[in-house]
């Protein structure tokens, strides 16, 4: 019997027992990668492997580190002092073994590491600054994303995990995508073409294409219940997947192209694309600190009179901070404001906030095509409020359209391009090329950009 048609055969099982729908959100005991025990020395410049049955965290550190040619040394506590040469002089991280708690999150472990039994969970020796954490080890589900083997027929649910594979070199594995996924061109065309196949819609995936696909991995996001129910179903046929998080920071989403990189089977590249994409945005950082000016940015989805924008906690938020800007609602930044008016996440903000948060620059999120035309439409059509701010009086309102706005709005590896575009926005002269960006612009985006055009 083909392994297609025993998962078919596997699902209606499932369904008839009940247990087809009756799946519930919960850490998986039995996930692939228990017993993981990784050895993290940040930036994720991780080793790994699984642990030998029985052996504690001190154990499996020294065995690791012997096959790896590590040195370790001890302080007169027991306690491990250096991997590796790590911490260096100056270095304030240390080493500390960390244990995955009830909601799968990594907690520094308080007793003795040799007692500490591997097969009582995965664990990692992290070299971590105080009050931070190692690298991830299991996805938004709790499921451990190491250990599945080398992805050959990848689904993604979501443009963004469409994205992420792209930019990890996993396009030609790409079998199947939701109906939205656009970028790379390529991945449209190949699916009008027949070559991918569509899954059904961003919210609700077809169980029964992406089983006819004979994927041996699936992502999806964990915004989206519909994602993390379908990888759980399909967990249960024996197909791997992962629930990326939601991207609401960079460093979520940093985390987050680890995670499918290892998850496809290539760590290496996964360290190497998510060191690359930090770079570039340290790269739009540093040019705009040399500025003290600071603009409060209102990012919205719609010129209406009461909008959604992109409150803090968001990953378009997050990205201000990175391009020399303030987001207008946030309470604690804007002066404007109190802290009690602060938007978190997107959200409809009421015509007063607008008035009241007065930003100095205003992406519009536009869904028209990038023309004088369209910007002249949008502008001759705002709102009173809108026109109070200085965003309107200073000729610092920007339409966004097409490629542009997916990347805005979509927490994927595109986030340098984004960082660049809205750093060159807010301090044009900060750049060494000073490349002007225009008041409206959409597919062409990356001819406005220098220090990450590519990965």
């Amino acid at each position: 019997m083909n392994t297609l048609r025993l998962k078919v055969i596997l699902s209606i099982i499932l369904v008839v027992s009940g247990v087809f729908l009756g799946l519930s959100f919960t850490k998986n005991s039995d996930s692939s990668g228990t017993n993981t025990f990784l050895l993290d020395f940040g930036d994720y410049n991780i080793k790994g492997g699984t642990a030998s049955e029985g052996s504690n965290a001190s154990e499996a550190l020294v065995g690791m580190c012997t096959e790896l040619g590590y040195p370790i040394t001890y302080d007169g506590d027991g306690s491990v002092k250096t991997i590796n040469g790590l911490p260096g002089a100056g270095d304030k991280r240390s080493w500390n073994l960390y244990v995955l708690n009830e909601s799968s999150a990594w907690e520094k472990y308080s007793g003795n590491p040799s007692e500490y039994k591997l097969n009582e969970g995965s664990a990692s020796w992290g070299l971590c600054a105080e009050g931070r954490t190692p690298t991830p080890m299991v996805d938004a589900s709790g499921y451990s994303f190491y250990n599945l083997g080398v992805a050959k027929r990848i689904v993604c649910l979501a443009p963004s995990c469409t994205e992420t594979v792209c930019a990890l070199g996993g396009e030609d594995l790409i079998v199947g995508t939701d109906r939205y996924s656009n970028y790379p061109a390529t991945i449209a065309a190949k699916r009008a073409a027949g070559i991918i196949a569509e899954t059904g819609s961003y919210t609700t995936p077809s169980m029964e294409k992406i089983l006819q696909l004979n994927p041996d991995l699936v992502i999806g996001i964990s915004s989206q219940y519909s994602h993390t129910q379908m990888i759980q179903k399909l967990r249960a046929v024996g197909i791997n997947g992962v629930v990326t998080g939601d991207g609401e920071s960079l460093q979520t989403v940093y985390d987050n192209t680890y995670m499918v990189g290892v998850a496809m089977g290539i760590p290496d590249k996964a360290t190497q694309i998510t060191e690359k994409l930090k770079e570039q945005v340290e790269q739009t950082r540093t040019f705009v600190s040399s500025t003290t000016e600071r603009p409060y940015i209102m990012v919205s989805l719609s010129t209406d009179k009461a909008p959604w924008v992109a409150g803090v906690n968001t990953y378009i938020s997050d990205i201000y901070s990175k391009s020399g800007a303030y987001n207008a609602f946030d309470g604690s930044v804007n002066v404007h404001i109190n802290k009690d008016k602060t938007i978190d996440g997107w959200k409809q903000a009421n015509p007063e906030s607008i008035v009241e948060s007065n930003p100095q620059i205003i992406l519009v999120i536009s869904q028209y095509e990038s023309t004088q035309q369209n910007y002249d439409f949008i502008m001759a059509n705002l709102p009173e409020e809108w026109k109070s701010t200085d965003a309107y009086k200073n000729d610092k309102i920007y339409m966004v359209c097409g490629s542009a706005a997916d990347l805005m709005q979509r927490p994927s590896t595109r986030l340098a391009q984004a960082t660049e575009l809205v750093g060159r926005i807010f301090h044009e002269d900060s750049f060494p090329d000073k490349i002007a960006i225009p008041k409206f612009f959409g597919n062409e985006y990356a001819n406005y950009l220098t220090y990450s055009k590519t990965l």
